[in-house]
């Protein structure tokens, strides 16, 4: 039987953590088989994957802080005409995989060295060329303004240090994403002949915690507990919102 057609789809993806993870972040993708054609840029990793690479990923990628869809290729934006023309080509693509005609969605304009930098006249435009509604609650789709040029993406998981594993967080305490980092750079993906380890931090155990997730993905094939309560909605295609397992629902308190 032929596996369905969004299975063998493969989407442009972006993966994003913190400046200096990028290198651990391709390693950790690669060990999970997250992907393909893995490329490192500055703040993240590029790559592609079909429908259940991206759900390995936001699910079991510890380093990574979010991880976006982008959505055709880079196009010339100089004037809002040229901007729409663009917006309204890549809806016709992969968007529609990720968002249907008329979803709410939270539209995040940036605008940097572009002669479009007011940045609620972008978004008006691009939530009638892309044929949805602003939607606060709904999943983030981001048009990005470069100088004359412009790119969509629709980001899949944010905040994915969130684990939800701990009730509050301390102010200062090292960030999750960056503690996975730090102990995959020193013993790899797989934490590999470390059968003991010694917090040195005396804090709130997040490198504990990150080393029991990677440990429980090395021996289970996943950190997280798959009915595991509280995950967020990840928007994955022909899925609407999935609820991947690990995602702490709602900010955190402290």
């Amino acid at each position: 039987a032929r596996a369905p057609a969004m299975a063998r789809t493969a989407y442009r993806a972006f993966a994003q953590c913190a400046p200096g993870v990028e290198a651990v972040l391709a390693a950790e993708l690669r060990e999970l088989g997250a992907g393909r054609r893995l490329r490192r840029v500055p703040g993240g990793v590029e790559f592609w994957a079909n429908a259940e690479a991206l759900r390995r990923a936001a699910a079991d990628a510890l380093c990574a802080d979010a991880l976006r869809v982008r959505c055709g290729k880079r196009f010339r934006a100089a004037d809002f005409a040229q901007l729409v023309g663009g917006l309204r080509a890549a809806a016709s693509g992969s968007f529609r995989a990720f968002v249907p005609e008329g979803a709410g969605v939270c539209l995040r304009v940036t605008s940097s060295r572009s002669a479009l930098y007011h940045t609620a006249a972008v978004a008006e435009r691009a939530a009638a060329a892309l044929r949805v509604a602003e939607d606060p609650s709904g999943p983030a789709v981001r048009v990005r303004l470069d100088g004359d040029e412009a790119e969509l993406s629709v980001e899949l998981a944010s905040s994915m240090h969130r684990r939800g594993t701990k009730p509050a967080v301390a102010p200062g305490q090292v960030r999750e994403t960056v503690a996975a980092a730090c102990l995959q750079a020193a013993f790899g993906p797989r934490l590999a002949g470390v059968a003991r380890l010694w917090d040195p931090f005396c804090g709130s155990g997040t490198v504990l915690v990150e080393a029991a997730l990677l440990w429980r993905r090395a021996a289970l094939g996943s950190a997280w507990v798959p009915a595991r309560e509280g995950a967020v909605p990840v928007h994955l295609p022909g899925q609407g919102s999935a609820r991947v397992p690990g995602l702490a629902a709602g900010p955190e308190r402290g």
